[in-house]
């Protein structure tokens, strides 16, 4: 195995006993990864092994669609019912542009929400200059803040939603306007809350779709906070 990886030593000791000892899927989408992506998804799933001492596995799941935009939230579906029918305790579904940090999988599957995502971050340029996209998101380090929509380029689920909470297929089955906040909303309808961990931060690669339902007052957006969460 090449060194590049070799797990790197995370010091983080998971504050819940109990998170200890769960079975985790992890599933990459694409037919390739950008530099860097594979890397990282192998160098998490090592971290976690051995600080959890349970299984950390991972699916690689390429195309199902001619034109393969088309087909992401079939492809998310499908990794929803694998990690169902194989009795994993929590699945993580990854695009193939995103870097995860070393202990975010651990820390991730620590905070015990049903679905939760990581902090994105990405940068994109225009005119001359650089910007940072989180707006409306929140910022980073901030804790766990609830969410009214988001992204599902890097999601953790608890797979116990699954069983009689909601329908595996859970994601639109083709790219549609918006589907990001309909999935989302979908999910909120079945009691499902959703959750960003801030102090979790993974990097978007690729920049970001300039369609207009990813647009909102003339800002690219990603995620959006809940108004007057509980």
């Amino acid at each position: 195995t090449k060194a590049i990886y070799r797990p790197t030593l995370v010091d983080y000791v998971p504050a819940d006993p109990v998170s200890k000892g769960q079975k985790v899927l992890v599933v990459p989408i694409g037919q390739s990864f950008m530099e860097g992506v594979a890397e990282s998804i192998v160098n998490a799933t090592q971290i976690y092994q051995k600080a959890m001492n349970a299984p950390c596995d991972i699916f690689v799941l390429q195309s199902l669609t001619v034109l393969p935009p088309l087909g992401l939230g079939e492809m998310r579906n499908l990794a929803i019912m694998k990690a169902y029918l194989e009795d994993y305790s929590h699945l993580m579904i990854i695009d193939n542009d995103v870097v995860l940090s070393p202990d975010s999988i651990i820390r991730l599957v620590d905070r015990g929400k049903g679905f939760i995502v990581p902090w994105f971050e990405q940068v994109y340029r225009k005119d001359d200059t650089t910007e940072m996209i989180h707006w409306p998101m929140f910022q980073s380090d901030q804790g766990i803040k609830e969410l009214a929509w988001t992204v599902p380029y890097c999601i953790l689920y608890d797979m116990q939603l699954f069983h009689g909470q909601v329908d595996v297929r859970c994601h639109t089955p083709s790219m549609v306007y918006n589907e990001d906040e309909i999935n989302s909303v979908y999910l909120r309808c079945h009691g499902i809350r959703l959750w960003q961990d801030t102090d979790v931060k993974v990097k978007l690669l690729r920049g970001p779709r300039m369609l207009w339902d990813t647009l909102e007052g003339g800002r690219l957006r990603i995620a959006k906070p809940l108004e007057n969460p509980d």
